[in-house]
């Protein structure tokens, strides 16, 4: 039987992910948190994106602005072809993340013993800087509203959607289900949402262009059904005219896949 091949990360490694085989993204590898202990590597991502044929310069990628940064595991996304290492430096950029405010919650508890709890996740949240201990909360007071990072530790393939995105669509990103960031796309981030509809309002399908609105799907509860592209909703001067994706409080069930809305769009999609 073959061996599992031996993976060695180490702070300051460079890495690549190439996103829908379109363009390249890099992160680098910072500091491991001991406040979220399993796996837990802290990364900065980069906000530039290259072109497929681009060849590493490692000084360049670490010069550039941080896009966010985020609990991973490192290692998983390696093992899962998600990225590659394309180099390391020194500029690892461990003292600004050390500035950075990290919060996280959970539907569970531990008590005496190591005894499990099941709480309101809003109650719950903790907040901490890297090489400090978490400070515990309970709620969280609405002043670090858009002021904390997202401490939870996050799989691979949310790290690469939110290198795609902006952000990613779970459930269990507290942060954005409790409103305490907002969702906000990338430019030229292709997203894909609805709202609405209870039987006596409009059911809305939206495809967002980065920001912007690029079409969407009006559906009355009478039935009525109505297009728009872009070019129509600021003809009619249409209430959404101005509506940009983070104006709305969006959550994990309001996200759908392009399949869907392209469905909906042409027709071939009953709305029940």
């Amino acid at each position: 039987m073959e061996k599992s091949k031996r993976i060695v990360t180490k702070a300051g490694d460079v890495f690549c992910a190439e996103i829908d085989g379109k363009y390249k993204c890099f992160f680098q590898y910072i500091i491991n948190d001991v406040v979220q202990k399993k796996n837990s590597n802290v990364v900065r991502v980069f906000k530039r994106r290259y072109p497929m044929d681009y060849k590493p310069c490692i000084e360049d990628i670490v010069s550039d602005e941080v896009l966010f940064y985020l609990h991973t595991d490192i290692r998983d996304g390696i093992m899962n072809d998600a990225w590659y290492k394309v180099g390391d430096s020194k500029k690892s950029g461990e003292e600004d993340c050390r500035k950075i405010l990290f919060g996280a919650t959970s539907p569970v508890s531990y008590g005496p013993g190591r005894s499990i709890e099941c709480v309101e996740p809003e109650e719950n949240w903790r907040i901490w800087h890297i090489g400090e201990d978490a400070v515990f909360l309970g709620r969280l007071p609405k002043e670090y509203a858009g002021k904390i990072e997202d401490g939870a530790i996050i799989p691979y393939y949310y790290l690469l959607m939110r290198m795609k995105l902006g952000f990613d669509t779970d459930w269990h990103s507290y942060i954005y289900e409790f409103g305490i960031r907002h969702r906000v796309a990338l430019p030229g981030a292709d997203i894909y949402v609805k709202k609405g509809y209870d039987y006596y309002s409009t059911q809305t399908f939206f495809h967002f262009h980065g920001k912007g609105i690029a079409r969407l799907v009006e559906i009355a509860y009478d039935g009525k059904v109505t297009r728009m592209t872009t070019d129509d909703i600021a003809a009619s001067n249409h209430k959404m005219s101005r509506l940009e994706f983070s104006d709305i409080k969006w959550i994990h069930k309001d996200f759908i896949k392009e399949e869907e809305f392209e469905r909906i769009w042409n027709g071939e999609m009953k709305i029940q």
